[in-house]
């Protein structure tokens, strides 16, 4: 096959972080997607004119084949499940992703494959930097696969839980606490998209799910200090993947504001005081009432959003974020952003760090 230069549409970023969109050819072959500025280790994709579910691979789990290294947030779906591909225009199951200097290498020899590459589709691929190469850490009671980038505050972490019942401790490799914690259950049966954060203790929200908050219970307890703990009740022998994210200045920033009901409501990205930075991603959730995960970015525009517990194609949100040197303003009264008196937390990332 022919290997084909993908250049994105809009490039330039920092180490660390970096969001590249992309329009797809009308063949099969290989494919460079080019423009992230690093080789990224978690690479999160989304067709954006179709439905089409999310796609989220990592350097631990492997990139490589799409059927049993692909997970999906907008699903319960685990690895190797057959029910992974559930659009009937897909037919993965000849796609490889590898990362590689400036992006990621997809080979497609399936014409058409909706995920990564359909006939003039336009896709986004959010792509961050861990430490490359896992290696074994055995801070907590039980091995995990690390890869962290410390300076950044963001590791990829696999386990296999071999204590049952009983209470794991599992090093994130970070050296700090984390102030986010999205984890999945890979192995079957299916199970949901855990996210534990110091911003409610307590309780756990879901990413795949529209649901708010949710009381912890005695399922899974939250991270501390250099390990990730967490509680299991399941059989010995079952996969798990974390994401763990510890706020940096200029980098990234891990909040909840209270909505307005109105235009021009404020959020400073400021950490411990210093200046702030610019986002350049921001996922937000309301966490009283139900309503969808949004997410916007600076490569797409802050008027089109993106929802990772749904495989529904981009929507213009007319404006209900803008982007600021210091933070980001929401406006109107929309459910996902900016209800009154409604709680909401987010993520931001900028991509000069």
């Amino acid at each position: 096959m022919n290997k084909r230069l993908i250049k994105s549409n809009d490039e330039g970023g920092g180490a660390s972080f970096n969001t590249v969109t992309y329009t797809a050819e009308t063949t099969n072959g290989t494919y460079e997607i080019t423009g992230v500025g690093f080789q990224p280790d978690f690479i999160w994709v989304k067709n954006r004119d179709n439905v089409e579910n999310h796609y989220l691979i990592d350097s631990v789990r492997g990139l490589t084949n799409m059927t049993d290294k692909f997970l999906q947030s907008n699903t319960t779906n685990s690895e190797s499940a057959a029910s992974l591909f559930v659009n009937s225009l897909s037919e993965p199951n000849s796609t490889t992703v590898t990362a590689i200097d400036d992006g990621f290498r997809v080979v497609e020899t399936t014409i058409n494959s909706g995920e990564f590459y359909f006939n003039g589709r336009d896709y986004v691929a959010w792509c961050w930097k861990a430490g490359g190469a896992a290696v074994t850490n055995n801070d907590g009671t039980t091995p995990s696969q690390v890869s962290a980038n410390v300076e950044a505050g963001f590791s990829i972490v696999t386990w296999t839980t071999n204590l049952s019942p009983a209470t794991l401790r599992v090093g994130h490799g970070l050296g700090q606490t984390p102030d986010i914690v999205i984890f999945k259950r890979r192995s079957s049966p299916a199970e949901d998209w855990y996210i534990l954060s110091n911003l409610f203790d307590g309780s756990y929200l879901l990413l795949n799910s529209t649901a708010g908050l949710q009381s912890l219970g005695s399922s899974y307890s939250t991270s501390v200090t250099d390990t990730l703990l967490t509680s299991f009740t399941g059989a010995i022998g079952i996969d798990y993947v974390a994401y763990c994210f510890a706020e940096v200045a200029g980098f990234s920033k891990f909040g909840s504001y209270e909505g307005t009901g109105n235009n021009g409501n404020f959020v400073s990205t400021s950490v411990d005081g210093d200046a702030g930075f610019e986002p350049a991603f921001l996922m937000v959730k309301r966490t009283e009432n139900p309503d969808n995960w949004v997410i916007v970015d600076n490569k797409r525009g802050t008027s089109n959003s993106l929802f990772p517990d749904d495989s529904s194609q981009e929507l213009s949100n007319s404006g209900a974020a803008t982007f600021s040197s210091n933070g980001f303003t929401v406006n109107g009264a929309s459910g996902g952003w900016n209800v009154l008196n409604e709680t909401y937390i987010y993520m931001a990332f900028a991509n000069q760090f």
